[in-house]
């Protein structure tokens, strides 16, 4: 028997003791505040977040009632999850999107309810990002520099990172370890671009810039 039920029935009789009134139960249901479950992160019942595969993410949260309610988790094939301290753990471990549920009933069979929405992945592709400098020396070559060491991936809270740098110069490709690359050119107009690859192998979509006038 709940705190809430007790409190309910030891009311009832006092009231109808004292008093001889008659309802009791539904005033106290009325009175019975709806419980809350509310994440730390943005103090909200609900949250929007991305796991990779074979990753976890942890979660606190805190239920708000009068009484202490032992939260319930929904489940999926999509992922696992466990519950320690207040403290909620999500594994994922197949792609796609979901919504977990964390829920508590209290005494008078109120329910509160926490979501998560969930976007499970396997591998996000990487980002290119290329920026260019160039100066011209007194015989009037151009020394161009590509730097593309703001390139990212996605994923990288879960490890991924770029391997690898594809330049285009003028249809010339340059393939690189290292984010910045250097040539020195004729005057003119050039098209050059970059794409990166992280290290599960997957390409970002290119970069370009195009028609640019050195100098």
């Amino acid at each position: 028997m709940t705190y809430k039920q007790i409190s309910c029935i030891i009311g009832s009789l006092i009231c109808f003791l004292l008093y001889n009134c008659t309802d009791v139960e539904d005033y106290y249901l009325e009175k019975d505040k709806q419980p809350q479950i509310v994440f730390s992160t943005n103090n909200n019942d609900s949250i929007k977040d991305s796991i990779k595969i074979g990753y976890e993410r942890n979660y606190k949260y805190k239920v708000i009632d009068e009484e202490k309610l032992n939260p319930k988790k929904s489940s999926s094939e999509l992922y696992s999850a466990a519950i320690n301290n207040d403290i909620l753990t999500i594994k994922a471990t197949k792609q796609g999107n979901a919504d977990f549920v964390l829920s508590v009933i209290d005494g008078f069979g109120k329910k509160g309810e926490g979501v998560i929405n969930l976007e499970l992945f396997d591998n996000l592709p990487p980002v290119a990002v290329l920026k260019y400098f160039y100066t011209m020396d007194s015989e009037g070559q151009v020394y161009l520099r590509l730097n593309g060491s703001e390139s990212f991936d996605k994923d990288r809270l879960y490890g991924g990172a770029v391997t690898f740098y594809k330049f285009t110069v003028a249809g010339t490709i340059i393939n690189m370890t290292e984010p910045i690359f250097n040539q020195i050119l004729d005057p003119g107009i050039y098209t050059f671009s970059l794409q990166v690859k992280d290290n599960n192998g997957t390409w970002s979509l290119p970069m370009e810039y195009e028609n640019i006038r050195l100098p």
